[in-house]
């Protein structure tokens, strides 16, 4: 309860100064928690006024009828405006009556009804405004707090789910080097290791996501240093020279694309590590990560024998790698430039 009253006022303070808040407690708990109350004090501070000080104020005493008027419109809105507004004249010649002084009456009596009718009706609808506004703001805040309840259980149940999955692929991965390792086929193994590179490539990412305990965005810069690290790390080729440049500032990134840019530079890197160093006495790579307008660039060369894009045999690799840039909606090339340059071009959201 006490939880709610902070979460509502601080929905408040959004649209409202101090000044607001502090009234809006007042109108709640006074005037609306105690209508007859309020009603009944706001009558006697009026005759108050009129017996102490009706002597010296005279006709000035007339407009004091607007306490028990605000009163009724404070408590009963609109209706209570529309009642006491055409009650107050007559309330206030009624106490002078009383009083022995009917000459503190005001001098136009229809313009005085009139201006207790129009006070009346403009505070008692601006009463019932305020009212509804409030109500509209709980609203929004109950319903506010629903949502965040059904999100967090929507990002429980996804954590859950991200973590099903990298346990899975972790068990794919462990099949599929204990199947290797029964076979000896050249050819089985070098498909298999490609097989669990990929699946290395999706796992990566769902063991970041649980560990940063978010199950939405990852940090595309880590996530590719990771995968470069590892897929270098496991190459044939040692002392492999590796110059990255990175932006300067994070970059969040849903972690579906995440994955296929993900497979897209393992293809790239994998297929220059394999091929590109076969004769290279001081074998380097390169790798650029940027973001511009927008979108995400990404650059990998090597300093290999390279190759003739058009004269290349299409393989699963490549198709693999134009598949997923075009679910991406990006564009890749592959150009022959003292070795082979890699660029991928994708939006960022």
């Amino acid at each position: 309860m006490y939880r709610n009253k902070k979460i509502f006022f601080y929905a408040l303070s959004e649209y409202f100064t101090p000044l607001d808040r502090m009234l809006t407690k007042i109108h709640r708990n006074l005037f609306l928690k105690y209508k007859n109350t309020s009603m009944f004090l706001s009558l006697a501070i009026y005759v108050i006024i009129q017996l102490i000080w009706g002597k010296s104020l005279k006709i000035s005493s007339n407009y004091f009828v607007l306490i028990p008027l605000f009163a009724s419109t404070l408590s009963y809105g609109l209706v209570g405006g529309i009642l006491a507004g055409p009650l107050g004249l007559p309330l206030n010649l009624l106490v002078f009556h009383l009083a022995g002084h009917p000459e503190y009456a005001p001098e136009n009596l229809l313009i005085a009804e009139l201006s207790g009718i129009t006070v009346g009706f403009v505070l008692g609808y601006m009463s019932d405004f305020f009212s509804k506004m409030n109500r509209e703001i709980q609203k929004r805040r109950i319903t506010e707090e629903k949502l965040r309840k059904t999100l967090a259980d929507k990002e429980i149940l996804l954590e859950e789910v991200h973590h099903r999955v990298r346990n899975n692929l972790n068990i794919i991965k462990s099949l599929v080097a204990l199947q290797s390792s029964r076979v000896s086929d050249p050819s089985f193994r070098e498909e298999s290791e490609k097989l669990r590179q990929r699946i290395f490539s999706i796992s990566l990412v769902h063991d970041q996501l649980f560990h940063h305990n978010n199950s939405v965005f990852l940090n595309l810069q880590e996530y590719l240093s990771s995968l470069i690290d590892n897929l270098l790390s496991l190459s044939v080729h040692q002392g492999i020279s590796l110059t990255t440049h990175w932006p300067d500032e994070d970059m969040p990134l849903e972690s579906d694309k995440a994955i296929y840019i993900g497979l897209i530079c393992q293809e790239v890197i994998v297929n220059a590590l394999k091929y590109a160093f076969e004769d290279i006495e001081f074998p380097e790579l390169t790798f650029s990560l940027d973001i511009h307008d927008d979108r995400i660039h990404i650059s990998i060369a090597d300093n290999g024998c390279g190759f003739d894009p058009e004269d290349s045999s299409e393989g699963l690799g490549k198709k693999l790698i134009r598949s997923l840039s075009g679910q991406l909606d990006g564009t890749c090339s592959f150009e022959n430039r003292k070795g082979t340059v890699f660029t991928l071009d994708c939006p960022f959201r």
